[in-house]
């Protein structure tokens, strides 16, 4: 009986944090997005990106929600691709980069619309925003969504069993009007070396992404001065032998990382926490129980996720190979960076997160992007104090002040 529920009468139904981000959307106006940032290696036409276009209109990026507004008596569920939900926008003349990534992010998408595509030239290059309410994907979607374009214009790490397994501030636009009590993060885009970041968690007998969670934990204590700080880690639970049509295949894992915390107790204590069954899923009872439960009883069996977290730690895990191989209409990408904020802003009353972290792998490099409420953190500090950490003084702070391309302004070059 349970197995027939779950892969027979609900294989189209929304998953657990599917529904969570629904009726989050509803219940606060505030919807959870994701932006992909790609930076070209050379300039692509309009009809590449039209092309690009084209193929996210046929992704899973396009299916609609049936019985959208949250009834007791409707079960959520996914259709078929939709053409039409995408808001293309060709190219456009050249902008201050930070603050038109911010615009694509924090305008609200038309009615009707799932995404937003649009590219901008930027020295002798393209920048391509991809905006998509986190309703419609998790961070591995986006990838393969991407991933299916016939120029291979990223390739999926595979399913990550870690975490869902910049440096620059970007200054707030002037003229967009107050959201109270809404606020907008502030985003830092920071690269590193790849090897150097191993190289630091082979020293340390850690994994890559423990150094990467403890990083980002200490840095946040020391800026705010605090004993500890509640870090929430998003796992994959998608099973690419065993897709379900969920667009939102992750849990939230919780810690508790103390300012006197060493890595290695960190990492044992995450461990410990992932290699725990309970912890994997997003609800506290059985799948096919879930399925037939009213809505209110369903929001009551949602674990708590994000909502208790202060920082969210995300690791995309590899999502560039060799640049040769990896392109939009043959333009090679250098650099994609991804990050998590709330359009139009975060709703301060009702979400406890101030700060994001995403990370993904960038052909030699990781690429990192450092989102948070800007009355709470400095992001250029905070980016600066983590490059430290992952990479013992590969990046100085000194490096904040640079005005280039994102992986310029990070990197030094």
């Amino acid at each position: 009986m349970p197995e027939a529920l779950t892969n027979c009468a609900y294989r189209s139904a929304l998953g657990p944090t599917d529904e969570m981000m629904l009726w989050n959307m509803y219940q606060t106006q505030s919807v959870r997005t994701i932006q992909a940032v790609l930076e070209t290696s050379r300039p692509i036409t309009a009809e590449e990106l039209d092309q690009l276009a084209a193929q996210l209109e046929r992704s899973h990026l396009s299916r609609t929600v049936r019985h959208r507004r949250p009834r007791w008596w409707l079960i959520p569920s996914w259709t078929a691709p939709t053409p039409g939900r995408g808001e293309h926008r060709a190219l456009t003349a050249p902008h201050c980069w930070r603050s038109w990534l911010d615009q694509q992010v924090y305008t609200p998408l038309a009615a009707g619309r799932n995404w937003r595509l649009a590219a901008i030239p930027h020295n002798n290059a393209t920048l391509i925003s991809l905006v998509v309410p986190h309703l419609y994907t998790d961070g591995n979607g986006l990838v393969t969504a991407l991933s299916d374009t016939p120029d291979a214009l990223v390739r999926p790490g595979g399913r990550v069993a870690t975490t869902a397994n910049r440096l620059d501030t970007a200054p707030r636009i002037a003229d967009r009007p107050e959201q109270a009590p809404f606020v907008q993060f502030d985003t830092a885009y920071l690269t590193i070396d790849l090897a150097s970041w191993r190289s630091t968690a082979q020293q340390a007998g850690l994994t890559p992404n423990d150094v990467l969670v403890y990083a980002c934990a200490q840095a946040f204590l020391r800026q705010q001065a605090r004993r500890e700080v509640r870090v929430g880690i998003p796992v994959s639970t998608r099973d690419p032998h065993a897709p379900t049509g969920e667009a939102n295949e992750l849990t939230v894992i919780p810690i508790t990382v103390a300012a006197t915390s060493t890595p290695t107790d960190m990492a044992a204590a995450l461990r410990a926490r992932i290699s725990d069954p309970y912890q994997l899923s997003p609800i506290t009872i059985p799948p096919w129980i879930y399925r037939v439960l009213p809505t209110p009883l369903r929001q009551r069996a949602k674990k708590p996720g994000t909502k208790s977290c202060e920082l969210l730690v995300s690791n995309f895990g590899p999502v560039l190979g060799p640049p040769q191989t990896t392109s939009v209409g043959g333009g090679p990408i250098a650099n994609a960076f991804f990050r998590t904020v709330n359009t139009p802003g975060t709703h301060r009353s009702r979400q406890r997160t101030r700060v994001s972290v995403v990370a993904a792998g960038s052909n030699n490099t990781l690429a990192l992007t450092i989102s948070a409420d800007p009355d709470a953190i400095d992001t250029a500090r905070m980016a600066a104090a983590i490059a430290t950490t992952l990479t013992a003084g590969f990046l100085s702070p000194d490096s904040s002040q640079n005005n280039g391309t994102p992986a310029e302004a990070v990197s030094g070059e």
